[in-house]
């Protein structure tokens, strides 16, 4: 197998992403199916010719067909049939779902420790560990869609107004999606605009100093 791959790249100078390398290593994929990818991401036009391949990457044509087949199976690449000028129908290869696998892994990667640091200013501000409801707590916040600057927002004004509490961040937050600020910028905007400077800081008559959610 290894003298595969040393005549692939021997015979010619192939482009290897490492985001390839990292959606191959995560879904398990043989090395004919990962050198297969290879060649069809550094086809300008890739087409499913398993002659064509099979002389380019020393796999026969058996494996050829099932290495496509797996990847295929697995939504990694599609088949999409295309129309040329002449109105002749022919096939090419989309690596689409490759693209999208790897910018979702991204996307995951940035929100993990996006959702990481969050914790991590929570704890250093409340200069202990997080308890389990309180992380279940600013979790809910993040799957509601609530952006991470306005949650850190509204931790700074808890800590500024001496009120670290869950509880008060909560209806910081509320009051902030009842007035439909989205996003720090627009929370800017909208307390110039409001001359909204001192909000939420004598809103409620409870102590929040004493409360410990």
């Amino acid at each position: 197998m290894d003298e595969i791959v040393f005549k692939t790249l021997k015979a010619k100078d192939y482009i290897i992403k490492n985001y390839i390398i990292k959606v191959a290593k995560e879904l398990n994929l043989s090395l004919n199916e990962f050198i297969l990818l290879i060649y069809f991401y550094n086809q300008e036009e890739p087409v499913l010719d398993c002659a064509a391949i099979s002389k380019a990457t020393s796999m026969t044509e058996d494996e050829v067909m099932e290495a496509f087949s797996r990847l295929n199976g697995i939504k990694l690449i599609d088949i999409i049939i295309m129309k040329d000028e002449k109105g002749i129908r022919k096939e090419t290869i989309s690596l689409d779902n490759l693209t999208k696998q790897a910018a979702n892994d991204i996307a995951q990667s940035i929100k993990t420790r996006e959702e990481s640091d969050i914790y991590s200013k929570f704890e250093a501000e409340f200069g202990r560990p997080l308890r389990r409801t309180e992380y279940e707590i600013i979790n809910e916040w993040i799957e509601e869609g609530i952006s991470r600057d306005l949650i850190l927002e509204a931790l700074r004004l808890a800590v500024y107004n001496g009120a670290l509490s869950l509880r008060y961040i909560s209806t910081i937050l509320l009051d902030w999606k009842k007035k439909g600020y989205k996003s720090k910028s627009e929370l800017s905007t909208g307390l110039k605009i409001n001359n909204e400077s001192n909000i939420l800081v004598d809103l409620f008559d409870s102590d929040w100093l004493n409360e410990n959610e």
